[in-house]
């Protein structure tokens, strides 16, 4: 991956055989490469797919990429046009906040030369109160119960826009059925 793109464009990536060139061209921008794998995700790869294509060794830095990919042009573009300013935990930072909130924070790395965590810090106090989002939490939790038909918990880390979902499941006839239902079929990954 190239950290200095010599302020060249950014690669145009469109769909899928755009996303798929661009990983194999070794001097791609992370931005670009946030791009590509938020591409090959909307039309179906799964995290390992993706990992693999992309040599990444792990899951969850091909998940902070997708989350990174998803947002705005423009903010790709600043991204983009300052890697040595902006890395991917902020990039994910800013995925986090409204999209009417992102390029105003983004504009304060530039300039600024906020570190992540200082951005996490202005996200959480950009944040609902945690009464608030505790309640929201447990109405998304309803909803969730409702349409997937298991009892669905949501809590978060205090401080934190971190959590944990907890669905319960009842043998393993209704597990594989939950699983169905996300998308993942366990028998292809025994």
């Amino acid at each position: 991956m190239n950290e200095y793109p010599d302020q060249r464009p950014m690669l145009m990536i469109d769909d899928e055989y755009d996303a798929l060139s661009a990983i194999k061209n070794k001097e791609i921008s992370a931005p670009e490469l946030a791009l590509a794998i938020a591409k090959l995700s909307s039309v179906g790869y799964s995290n390992r797919q993706t990992r693999e294509l992309t040599g990444l060794t792990h899951d969850y830095t091909v998940s902070h990429y997708k989350k990174a990919g998803g947002l705005s042009p423009s903010i790709l573009e600043l991204w983009h046009k300052n890697l040595h300013v902006i890395t991917l935990g902020h990039a994910r930072a800013l995925a986090r906040l409204p999209e009417n909130k992102q390029e105003h924070t983004c504009r304060e790395i530039l300039a600024r030369h906020l570190n992540v965590r200082q951005v996490e810090k202005l996200n959480s106090a950009t944040q609902s109160s945690s009464s608030e989002m505790n309640a929201h939490l447990k109405r998304l939790a309803e909803t969730m119960s409702e349409y997937i038909g298991h009892p669905v918990k949501i809590s978060m880390k205090p401080d934190s826009t971190s959590g944990k979902l907890t669905v319960d499941w009842f043998g393993f006839d209704d597990f594989d059925t939950l699983c169905n239902q996300l998308g993942f079929n366990p028998a292809d990954h025994v």
